[in-house]
């Protein structure tokens, strides 16, 4: 049987619309004026994270009222909230040929496993939604990632293992488990040159199928 272990933010998903619209959602809620999607291109590349992200906006477009009301912390929250929500991700767009890279693992008899740090029944929503829930044998919720690699190929045997992450920090983990094939799926918020002088990087799913 073959194995293939999926993160989903950024991999089976292109969250980029997503991303942006969480933070200028709650940017306008609070009089304050949203990046742009290359400035939060920027940002992300740089490796700013949500607090960072809102500093920029406080210091950049808040009214008089904004500045002296609103706290990062309190903004940092609220998108937390907004992204533990199904509408938000409603935008988000599959990757290109996930549908058809599914498609073919459950043709062949393989497995096909989300491995995410997301809640496990938002991410079962957002896959029904996308059409592609039932191709996923299971999902995994978990920040060990390392470990869950090493679990599934311990109980599985699988006569070939991959994992597909956009993350420097996954990847690195997963290539610590023997006999596992390590792929980079392109992003936006990832420095391709960069990246591939460590991993394969693939622009499109189906580079992953032999």
């Amino acid at each position: 049987m073959e194995l293939y272990v999926f993160d989903l933010d950024d991999t089976i998903l292109d969250n980029a619309p997503v991303d942006h619209e969480s933070f200028a959602f709650v940017a306008r809620r609070h009089g304050l004026r949203p990046l742009s999607k290359g400035a939060l291109v920027r940002l992300r590349r740089d490796g700013a994270l949500a607090p960072e992200i809102f500093s920029v906006l406080l210091s950049k477009g808040a009214s008089a009222k904004g500045r002296s009301s609103v706290s990062t912390e309190l903004l940092v929250r609220e998108r937390k909230r907004l992204l533990a929500t199904l509408a938000v991700w409603r935008i988000a767009r599959l990757k290109q040929g996930v549908k058809t890279t599914l498609r073919r693992i459950v043709a062949h008899g393989g497995d096909a496993v989300i491995l995410t740090r997301k809640d496990a029944i938002l991410t079962r929503k957002i896959l029904d939604e996308k059409g592609i829930g039932d191709a996923f044998a299971r999902i995994i919720t978990s920040k060990n990632k390392h470990a869950v690699l090493r679990r599934l190929a311990k109980t599985s045997h699988p006569t070939r293992f991959v994992f597909v992450s956009d993350t420097v920090e996954d990847l690195a983990a997963a290539r610590r488990v023997p006999g596992i094939e390590v792929y980079c799926m392109a992003s936006a918020y990832r420095d391709p040159k960069r990246l591939a002088k460590d991993y394969p990087v693939i622009t499109t799913m189906t580079d992953v199928l032999r």
